[in-house]
């Protein structure tokens, strides 16, 4: 019993400390609140008026020996019969096609693929594009023609596609606290458009009859590239709570940036 309480005081202990140093960015931490604002209703097409592939992001990780390198990708749904593929600048000067996988659906339809490739360190140069061919068609998303840079680092590394500011990162976690309480803990990449900012997140435990907010703070760990942050909070919830729905909702120069799984909310159950 003993160490079940010293374990779970150090948890606490330790996001207390990531959240409450954090705060300097956002300049005070805000308490939860019930929230007037609908996630739901905030659905945006990411992809421009006549475009039918989109990069959403890239990221890496250092492993050993290893670098290994996430892809997210936005296409309009042209057909049944389709390839999507990062097409990838390597360090003997060739290019090669990694092929990524269905994901899941955006709630107007569009398709995210997704995949995960590992590469030795004298595998990748930094140099990418994304290829949707579909139909006898190919399509491009090569960053206006300049293709895009992702430079090698020693550190986590993120790149967001073109007018992409804010993205939920995949540590979302329930902490068992014991007794009645559970804690919520959301992370968000966002792009540094400006130095104030406020990283909020909207949710609902009763299927939008209420929501709440908490509000994010500002992670000490940077990324390599220093154009995005990570921002991190959480919030504490009954034991009896088993779902979460929300989004994320990003503010800065006075506009709103709204991650909310491209329509459909992000959904998390125990």
């Amino acid at each position: 019993m003993k160490k079940f309480v010293l374990i779970t005081f150090m948890i606490i202990a330790t996001m207390m400390v990531t959240f409450f140093t954090s705060c300097s960015k956002d300049e005070v931490a805000k308490n939860n609140s019930q929230s007037s604002e609908t996630p739901v209703a905030k659905t945006a097409n990411r992809l421009a008026y006549g475009q039918q592939v989109k990069l959403i992001k890239v990221s890496e990780e250092k492993t050993l020996g290893s670098f290994s390198r996430y892809f997210e990708v936005e296409i309009s749904n042209l057909s049944s019969n389709k390839l999507v593929t990062i097409y990838h600048k390597m360090r003997n000067n060739t290019w090669q096609d990694f092929g990524l996988q269905f994901s899941r659906y955006a709630s107007n339809g569009n398709e995210i693929w997704v995949g995960t490739f590992q590469e030795p360190f004298e595998g990748y140069a930094d140099k990418f594009a994304v290829k949707y061919t579909v139909n006898g068609i190919t399509y491009w998303d090569n960053n206006g023609g300049n293709n895009y840079t992702f430079l090698q680092s020693e550190t986590p590394a993120v790149l967001f596609g073109n007018n992409i500011n804010v993205l939920k990162t995949n540590d979302v976690e329930f902490f068992s606290i014991g007794g009645a309480s559970t804690i919520f803990q959301v992370k968000a990449d966002v792009r540094n458009i400006a130095y104030q900012k406020e990283v909020k997140v909207i949710y609902t435990t009763d299927n939008w009859a209420t929501n709440q907010t908490f509000y994010l703070g500002y992670n000490l760990t940077p990324y390599a590239n220093t154009n995005f942050e990570n921002w991190t909070g959480f919030t504490e919830l009954s034991s009896t709570v088993n779902r979460v729905e929300f989004a994320i909702v990003y503010k800065v120069n006075g506009v709103e940036y709204w991650d909310n799984n491209y329509g459909k909310n992000y959904v998390y159950v125990k």
